[in-house]
């Protein structure tokens, strides 16, 4: 999937700029990142009901399999939609670590002991994800209109040429994509374990520290 490279840099840059949309100009997008969170409370109420570290980590691992499954599975039909949800993703990064900073918690202790942990893993495999959504997604489109052209001039030397590329190369993506789906699975299973066994007592401990600095003011 080596010519999806420049894709995954534009999907790192769709969420970075919804992250900074969602810090700088987060009462802009309250209505937005709310749809989010009532989605986040569900799976909150979930893990209060079952408090346990497993149960919290396979919820987490089966909700990021199903967004970025979702990704290339609707990106290869139309790219916009992973372009929207890396934005969106980013956009409720940068709103959480904005509304921490408003209550008095330090955005950089928050994004280092409540997201980096397992965010480290699972942020570059969704960014990934949606590179390879957004990819397959415009190439269909120009594979669609390559289709049109060989249609009006079917006896052409390009659409002789076209038939001879198209299935060697649609293997070779389907295997890469194959291979990089299994990666993505397995990456992502390490990054719900980190989530649910590590993150929660990391960010309780930051948490307390901040509690006791707060007391001695």
């Amino acid at each position: 999937m080596s010519e999806s490279k420049n894709f995954m840099l534009l999907a790192a840059l769709l969420m970075l700029f919804g992250a900074w949309m969602g810090y700088a100009n987060h009462e802009m997008f309250m209505e937005l990142i709310a749809q989010v969170f009532d989605q986040l409370e569900e799976l909150l109420e979930q893990t209060e009901e079952n408090d346990s570290p497993a149960f919290m980590a396979g919820l987490i691992f089966g909700n990021n399999v199903r967004a970025a499954l979702m990704m290339l599975g609707l990106g290869a039909i139309i790219f916009i939609i992973p372009a929207i949800s890396l934005f969106v993703n980013g956009l409720a990064v940068g709103f959480i670590l904005k509304v921490s900073a408003i209550g008095g918690i330090s955005p950089l202790a928050l994004f280092t002991y409540g997201i980096l942990p397992h965010g480290i893993l699972e942020l570059p495999a969704i960014i990934m994800a949606g590179g390879i959504g957004i990819f397959l997604g415009w190439r269909l489109v120009r594979w669609i209109f390559r289709m049109i052209a060989l249609a009006i001039n079917p006896d052409g030397r390009s659409g002789e040429h076209f038939r001879e590329e198209t299935q060697p190369v649609l293997k070779t993506r389907l295997k890469g994509l194959a291979i990089f789906t299994v990666g993505l699975v397995i990456v992502l299973f390490f990054a719900a374990v980190i989530e649910g066994y590590v993150t929660p007592g990391l960010l309780e401990q930051q948490m307390e520290q901040i509690s006791l600095s707060w007391q001695k003011n």
